[in-house]
């Protein structure tokens, strides 16, 4: 999917509309003129884009939490759970968003049992991942997953 941000509104091309037509669903937005590429992930009936950059920093990190190689991560991510085994979806999740990345994959990915919570806990350990500033970015996709799985815990 690409998300063409233009002017005074912001237009949404889904790929997966391609050939019949291309939807467009417009929406707020600002002045900036900014043309980038989103993959989609659907979690209890919504749809939240990360641009390609967070996607693949996010794969990168939920396979190296399913090896084991960020252990301080790995460790506040038990902490946080109290799950040793919360990366148990990480690495199936990591290679479900890479293969969207590549094309071979149409989104949205849906995030649901070991994955969803893999997802979860991962967001929560990751650095810079802010406040949310649109109700379908990384952080209100981190402030969704914790309704079922910080609430849970």
């Amino acid at each position: 999917m690409l998300r063409i941000i233009g002017g005074r509104e912001r237009a949404i091309l889904h790929s997966r509309d391609w050939p019949g037509g291309v939807t467009l669903t417009r929406v707020s937005s600002g002045p900036r003129q900014i043309l980038e590429s989103m993959i989609e992930f659907e979690f209890a009936a919504a749809v939240y884009w990360l641009t390609d950059e967070q996607a693949t920093v996010l794969a990168e990190n939920l396979r190296n939490y399913a090896k084991g190689t960020l252990p301080r991560d790995v460790e506040l991510g038990a902490q946080l759970s109290g799950k040793a085994d919360w990366t148990g979806g990480a690495l199936a999740l990591a290679d479900f968003i890479e293969e969207i990345l590549v094309g071979n994959l149409a989104g949205p990915l849906p995030l649901a049992g070991k994955a969803a919570e893999s997802m979860s806990w991962a967001l929560r350990v990751m650095q810079g991942v802010a406040r949310s500033r649109d109700p379908s970015d990384m952080a209100a996709l981190r402030d969704g997953l914790a309704q079922q799985f910080v609430a849970a815990h």
